[in-house]
């Protein structure tokens, strides 16, 4: 079974449109690859386009299960998916409202994960 977690880039308020690098991030579990398409429908704004499973299937086996994806305009780390074997134990649900009043529940990784979550998206 596809398992995955998702380090999204946390946008600075004074840098809404992500014009400069930011090292704060935000970490979701995705329990397949379904799961992994809603998770970014909702963490994305209304309107970007978002991949099929079958994309994200193929490019995770690309890039032997470390994918990132850059934001197109700045050429910054945007979103970086993870495949792994062994299901976390220390994430929450959070359930998320849009502004289209849609509902999903996400589920957040807790402060006390940090130290597994580094060890996963070391840097080669």
């Amino acid at each position: 079974m596809h398992q995955f977690i998702i380090r999204a880039v946390k946008n600075k308020k004074e840098d809404p449109f992500g014009m400069t690098v930011n090292d704060e991030h935000v970490y979701f579990f995705c329990s397949s690859l379904k799961d992994l398409k809603a998770t970014m429908r909702h963490i994305n704004p209304p309107g970007y386009r978002i991949h099929s499973v079958n994309w994200f299937s193929k490019y995770i086996k690309l890039f032997n299960n470390d994918l990132t994806l850059y934001d197109g305009l700045f050429g910054h780390e945007k979103f970086r998916i993870v495949r792994i074997f062994e299901v976390p134990s220390d994430y929450t649900d959070f359930n998320y409202t849009n502004k289209s009043q849609q509902t999903y529940t996400l589920k957040i990784f807790n402060r006390t994960a940090l130290p597994y979550l580094e060890t996963k998206f070391k840097t080669v």
